[in-house]
């Protein structure tokens, strides 16, 4: 019993030592620990606060867009992404984004349009090239 409340109390100084670490981050890597945590709401959080400070910096909209998507905020992620393509209209990253907003609304066409640009600038980009044939295939079953 002693042994089980010693490893219960090392793991909770172990879980407040990371929550430190965590807090110490710069809100942009605090959003990608939180997004990896899946804890998207907090990730959005964190990434519209260093955006407070980077407003033009396209990768942390884009970041942004991919968490909201992932919390099923699709408008919110297509405002995020547009801004992000419009600070860098070669972000590879931003327009697959918003093919994945653009499918999950089942706006295939726009979607197609969007992994097409996303491969444009990033040939090597698998995932463009998933959601480009999934529209693809969707829109011929479509009568």
């Amino acid at each position: 019993r002693t042994e089980q409340i010693k490893m219960s109390m090392e793991a909770m100084l172990g879980m407040t030592s990371g929550l430190q670490e965590l807090e110490a981050l710069d809100p942009e890597n605090r959003g990608n620990v939180y997004r990896e945590m899946g804890r998207f709401k907090q990730a959005a959080e964190c990434f519209k606060e260093a955006l407070q400070s980077q407003p033009e910096d396209s990768d942390i909209w884009t970041s942004l867009g991919e968490v909201l998507l992932d919390d099923e905020c699709i408008e919110d992620a297509l405002e995020a992404v547009s801004k992000a393509i419009e600070l860098d209209p070669k972000t590879s990253e931003g327009y697959k984004i918003k093919g994945q907003a653009m499918q999950k609304s089942g706006n295939h066409e726009e979607a197609i349009s969007a992994y097409s640009k996303a491969i444009e600038f990033n040939p090597s980009d698998l995932m463009a090239y998933e959601g480009k044939i999934n529209s693809l295939k969707t829109l011929s079953q479509t009568p």
